[in-house]
Order: C-alpha cells, then sequence, then structure tokens
C-alpha cells in the first residue's frame, strides 16, 4: 500500500507554523515550542510540563540533540523554564507567554516597517520589482522565504546592535531584546536549578572506597542516624544493585529502629536483615526499613546467635553464599 493511501496508518500529526519558525529562525525550535504550548494546556502541575526526552520524539519526530539545542534556544530566549527533579529523574517545562507575546510584538512590528504593512504578504507574496543593485540580484524570480528572513534579521540588527557571537541569534532573540528596551515585560520568576551535590564517600577497613550518589541526600557523618543508614544503604545496593530512597518517613523509622536496639549494634543488625535474612514475605517487600523496625527483636537475636533465616530450597548454611558472615560480613563498611 503506497503512503498516501495508508497515512492514518502513520501516528498523529503534529502542529507546525511556518511563521513561528520565521519567527524563532528555527523549524525544530516552532516545532517543540508548539508541542510544548499544547501540553501547557493540560498540565496538572504548576511546574509545567512532564515530558521525556523519548516521549518528545514519538510526538515530534525530533531527535535527543535536536531537542537540546531548542530547548537551549528557547531558554536563552526567556521563553523556557526548566526545572531538574533529579530524585524523581523528571524536568519539567514552563513556557514563559508574557516573555514570548512580547517578542512576537516586537518581531511582528519589524517585519511591518521591513516589508509592507501586511506581515502575512510580506512572505507569501511576489514582492514587486526592484532596481539598483536588488534587481540584479532577484531578476523577475520571487525572493525566497529564507532571504526575505535574512533581510528581517538585517533590519532589526541594525535597530538593535550588538556583538556579533559564533552563532547567528534568532530573531525571536533579537526582537525580545527590543521589547525589552520598549515594553519592559514581567521577567519570569527565576526557578534555580538544585546545585549539584557532592557524592558522598565511605570508605571501609579493607581500602574499598564506596560512593553514594549526592543527589541521594543521605544524612551526613554528624547524625545520629549516619552511620546505621549508610550500613544498611551499602548492604542493600549490595543485594538490589540500586540505593534505597532516604526520606522524611524513613528517616523516623531508622531514628526508632536505633532508640530500640542501641545506636553500637544498630549497624551490624541493619547489615543482617539486608543481607542473611531470607525469609519469602521480607524479600518479597525488598527488605524495607518499616520491617527491620516491627521485627527489632528477631534480628536482634539472630544476629548475636549468627541464625539466619534462609529458605527452605537452599543448602545447609555452610554452602550458602552468605554463610560465616557473622563478623565478616560487616568488615567493608567503616562504622
Amino acid at each position: 500500500m503506497s503512503l498516501s493511501a495508508s497515512l492514518t496508518n502513520v501516528g498523529h500529526p503534529v502542529a507546525y507554523y511556518p511563521r513561528l519558525a520565521r519567527f524563532f529562525g528555527s523549524v525544530n525550535v516552532a516545532i517543540l515550542f508548539a508541542q510544548l504550548h499544547y501540553w501547557s494546556q493540560r498540565g496538572e502541575s504548576d511546574l509545567g510540563t512532564h515530558k521525556s526526552s523519548e516521549q518528545f520524539t514519538e510526538e515530534t519526530g525530533l531527535s535527543y540533540r535536536e531537542q537540546v539545542t531548542a530547548r537551549k534556544q528557547l531558554r536563552e530566549a526567556g521563553f523556557l523554564v526548566e526545572t531538574h527533579r533529579r530524585l524523581e529523574h523528571r524536568v519539567y517545562y514552563r513556557l514563559n507567554l508574557e516573555a514570548v507575546d512580547a517578542a512576537f510584538d516586537a518581531w511582528t512590528e519589524a517585519q511591518t516597517k521591513a516589508h509592507s504593512p501586511n506581515d502575512e504578504n510580506a512572505f507569501r507574496e511576489q514582492p514587486k520589482p526592484q532596481s539598483g543593485d536588488d534587481a540584479e540580484r532577484s531578476p523577475g524570480a520571487a525572493d525566497s522565504s529564507l532571504d526575505e528572513l535574512r533581510q528581517t534579521q538585517s533590519v532589526i540588527n541594525t535597530e538593535t546592535p550588538h556583538k556579533t557571537p559564533t552563532e547567528t541569534p534568532s530573531i525571536a532573540a533579537q526582537a525580545g531584546a527590543k521589547a525589552a528596551k520598549g515594553k519592559e515585560p514581567k521577567k519570569a520568576k527565576e526557578v534555580k536549578e538544585p546545585k549539584e551535590v557532592k557524592p558522598m564517600m565511605v570508605k571501609a577497613p579493607n581500602g574499598v572506597t564506596h560512593v553514594i550518589p549526592g543527589e541521594l541526600r543521605y544524612p551526613g557523618e554528624s547524625t545520629k542516624s549516619h552511620k546505621t543508614w549508610v550500613a544498611y544503604a551499602i548492604a542493600y545496593q549490595g543485594r538490589y544493585k540500586d540505593w534505597p530512597l532516604w526520606n522524611e518517613s524513613v528517616a523516623g523509622q531508622i531514628t526508632r529502629f536505633i532508640d530500640k536496639v542501641g545506636a553500637e549494634r544498630a549497624p551490624r543488625i541493619a547489615v543482617h536483615y539486608v543481607r542473611r535474612v531470607e525469609e519469602k514475605f521480607i524479600c518479597d517487600q525488598l527488605h524495607p526499613v518499616s520491617l527491620l523496625l516491627s521485627h527489632a527483636q528477631k534480628w536482634v537475636t539472630q544476629q548475636q546467635t549468627g541464625a539466619s533465616t534462609p529458605p527452605p530450597s537452599l543448602a545447609p548454611a555452610a554452602s550458602h553464599k552468605f554463610a560465616g558472615a557473622g563478623k565478616a560480613i560487616f568488615d567493608g563498611i567503616d562504622l
């Protein structure tokens, strides 16, 4: 079946406005802006729209690199505010429509002065015959939209002088600068991106250094829960290949656990719980802190007596991968 006969199976079309492409100076920026505007009318968060790069690629056809470039141009023009929520692994996008409107008005005014009272006709109709150098460059042929766009850029550059960067700035950025002088649109509320937090380095007696990602924001060395939580977290990461989340609820549970069993032995019991307890219910729940707290006495007894709870299907303790770890199991963690 031909493409034209099967367009209904190709997928949903994406909005594209040629005039926006001329305004922004980029087709990719225009496509991404239109898609962000579409979702901004349907968003529920004050932070804006949450979309992954894969979702934008699926919806617009823009590659990851094309999205990054388009987002950068929108941010630098003051048209887009991005909020990074690293713990949620999300980026929220919010359009600064006031800045866009002001820049677009200034750009439209510049177009009117540069071409004709009718802005649409200035791009779509064949210009009148010219004389002199312009006539020699365009002998009877209609100028392309790109040529007229460059002429418009020249006019705006004349009105708003600035240093020439390595990459030619878009019309939107230049028009925004002009609008800032005249109308002074309200600036968007700046959303500061969270600063990069240095990773936590925990050095074991055997020389092995455990690197804990800083964005997890685990409790520092001066806190009551630091040693116990780091011990639990390293054991958890060793078992499940992922770091456990630290939040207000977990902090309260760990603190109560320490109060119940004592600060000195709490780290070892936490490691015993994660590495040696193999009860099906506990494993199904992925060894949560809540069960560490609620069954604290049981884990204390097991850790002190060297007992463990392997599932019936496992071989005797001597052949189990955690066998003989009663004391040595904690040697890799500096407390």
